[in-house]
């Protein structure tokens, strides 16, 4: 039985895949797995387990060939992040209805109220008609 030439070509590139997948550091690729899904708290992981690749090749704890790894790894993984938090606005502005202009007014105001529950003096400014925010 003759295997067709995209079988063969498959097989070449599960292979070169394999070698290429042994030849690197598990922590390294671990990162930029979790980096590449735009999903933010993973790709926020990835991102971390990159940094933290990132210290220990800076500190000669990796090889030097990790480096080609770990700096697209962590661009990666901030667009990923970036491309997560645009995904989660629109979910919650256009699917959800949240109103964001409403939300920061209301945590302005809670802030006002939190502020002039904590100034001492706030009954005195309030007798000469100054306000303290």
């Amino acid at each position: 039985m003759s295997s067709s030439a995209l079988g063969k070509e498959i097989q070449n590139t599960l292979i070169r895949l394999n070698g290429f997948f042994k030849s690197h550091d598990k922590a390294v690729l671990f990162g930029l797995l979790l980096g590449c899904v735009p999903f933010f708290p993973v790709a926020l992981t990835g991102m971390i387990i990159s940094l933290l690749n990132l210290w220990l090749w800076k500190n000669k704890k990796l090889e030097y060939a990790e480096i080609r790894i770990i700096r697209p790894a962590i661009l990666i993984a901030i667009l990923n992040i970036l491309l997560g938090i645009l995904l989660l606005h629109y979910l919650l502005t256009i699917i959800f209805g949240l109103d964001w202009i409403n939300l920061i007014n209301r945590w302005q105001l809670w802030f006002k109220d939190f502020i002039y529950s904590l100034w001492p003096f706030n009954l005195f400014f309030h007798r000469q008609g100054g306000t303290l925010v």
